[in-house]
């Protein structure tokens, strides 16, 4: 018996330490498979040109050294600002986006590949922190061009997080004059299990996923930080049946967010869906809003939620 139970014993011993070793080896890729680059990008084979959009394309370079490749379409005659579109987690600029929001905003267009993805340099991706230095390179470029004198910027899912950190560390205005962030996250943590389905890998991937970046969780929450925005005008968007970022996350940042400040929540839509699904409403009710702002300084303010083809109220032509 006592035979018995030593291998017994050696063999949960060993069941045990071979299945936890897996389990670290699988948080361990799963990191790596957020953070770091995967393989060589594949060229875009679409570009605003194939949309009707006159573009150029650019390359700009952040405060740490990352050169960043992108495309612009310099405003129309008689305007002066320029709107900054920011992709999402693992995507790349999206030739569709820039043109719809070139078209029905009347406004000079730039995106670009945030480092560790696309045709930009850089192996390392944090979810939106670091990225914030790509969104202030990519506005001080917009500055720097002729006949610019403001940069709004537009980003989703995490370039929506990189948007709100951006313009949190420009609390003077100098770079950042308004920010419409659609689909951001309040906290990262907090939907750790809606990105990763395993139950109990999580927090294995975090704590590698930690180390790798050199950031620590309580590091990933734009809502301790977006009340610096104002004055500025901020507008969040979000998707009511979002499963990745629920739209709790939009109330959280709302909440504590300081005027101005307007919510508009899509109705029937997911992630970041609505600027695909409803591109030609989503972008014009969005000009309103940036028009009002260039041309007298407010936004509509408020809390918004409808259901396409309906606009908010903000938004009905009279």
């Amino acid at each position: 018996m006592t035979r018995f139970l030593r291998l017994f014993a050696f063999t949960l011993f060993s069941f045990l330490f071979w299945g936890a070793l897996a389990w670290v080896g699988l948080g361990y890729r799963v990191a790596r498979g957020y953070v770091y680059r995967p393989s060589p990008f594949t060229p875009m084979r679409e570009t605003p040109g194939d949309y009707g959009v006159v573009y150029r394309s650019v390359v700009f370079t952040t405060e740490d050294g990352l050169r960043l490749a992108g495309w612009y379409t310099p405003p129309p005659v008689g305007e002066s600002a320029v709107l900054l579109l920011a992709h999402g987690q693992g995507g790349h600029r999206m030739a569709r986006v820039h043109a719809e929001a070139a078209r029905y905003t009347g406004l000079g267009v730039l995106s670009w590949d945030f480092r560790g993805h696309g045709e930009s340099q850089g192996a390392m991706r944090t979810f939106g922190y670091y990225e914030a230095r790509d969104v202030r390179a990519a506005a001080r470029f917009a500055l720097a061009q002729p006949r610019v004198a403001r940069v709004l910027a537009w980003g989703t899912s995490m370039g929506a997080a990189a948007t709100l950190w951006a313009a949190a560390r420009d609390p003077q205005g100098d770079l950042l004059h308004m920010v419409l962030a659609d689909s951001p996250y309040a906290d990262l943590v907090a939907i750790e299990g809606n990105l990763i389905r395993l139950p109990g890998l999580p927090p294995v991937v975090r704590f590698f996923a930690a180390r790798m970046t050199g950031l620590h969780p309580s590091q990933m929450r734009p809502v301790d930080v977006v009340h610096r925005i104002a004055p500025r005008p901020l507008v969040l968007l979000h998707g009511e049946e979002d499963t990745v970022i629920p739209v709790e996350h939009a109330y959280q940042l709302y909440e504590a967010a300081r005027p101005p400040k307007l919510l508009w929540v899509w109705q029937g839509m997911g992630h970041s869906q609505a600027v695909f699904a409803a591109g030609e409403t989503y972008w014009a009710c969005l000009a309103r809003v940036m028009h009002s702002f260039l041309e007298t300084g407010s936004i509509p303010q408020g809390d918004y939620r409808t259901r396409p083809p309906s606009r908010p109220s903000f938004c009905v032509y009279p």
